[in-house]
């Protein structure tokens, strides 16, 4: 039960920050996907499961956040939760290369995604522009900020596991 409050108020948290603390500074005009990256990095240390539920919760306070139909957002969070959860078995605590790496793929594909349901199915070609002004940088902006939370995460989200493991041993 803990275990699933700390998650939603974590999700609450970084929607928080993701749709009122970064938009009002001033040095870059794009804000970091901090729902996707908590969504890849519980994949990552939860499995595809995990991913999509947390894939969904994130992606669905995206769709309240924005002006599109609901749902959309949610479906795309889902599915880049559930295909990075498949890298759940390379996943090592100590190792920060592949959630780093596994962020800027899941935000890179989720640049992708939107660019083709939001722009592409409407005939606007200019994938280059939308590359270099929102893709890229949003990506590498997320990176940023994921490097400092990530951390925090994984250690409590540790203690979350070992206390499982510990439970599973009474019942053996």
């Amino acid at each position: 039960m803990k275990h699933k409050l700390f998650i939603i108020i974590t999700i609450l948290l970084f929607a928080l920050m993701q749709y009122s603390v970064f938009p009002v500074i001033p040095l870059i005009p794009i804000t970091p996907n901090l729902l996707l990256g908590l969504t890849v990095a519980y994949s990552l240390m939860r499995g595809s499961i995990s991913g999509m539920t947390v894939g969904i919760c994130c992606g669905f306070c995206v769709d309240i956040f924005s002006d599109n139909v609901i749902g959309v957002y949610m479906l795309i969070f889902c599915l880049i939760g559930y295909a990075m959860g498949a890298f759940n078995k390379l996943f090592f605590p100590e190792e920060v290369k592949l959630p780093l790496f596994a962020i800027a793929l899941g935000d890179f594909i989720y640049g992708c995604v939107i660019y083709i349901v939001f722009f592409l199915l409407r005939k606007d070609l200019g994938f280059g522009s939308y590359l270099l002004t929102l893709i890229l940088p949003e990506v590498v902006y997320t990176l940023v900020c994921m490097i400092f939370f990530y951390p925090v995460i994984l250690k409590i989200e540790s203690k979350f596991i070992e206390k499982e493991k510990g439970n599973e041993k009474k019942f053996v």
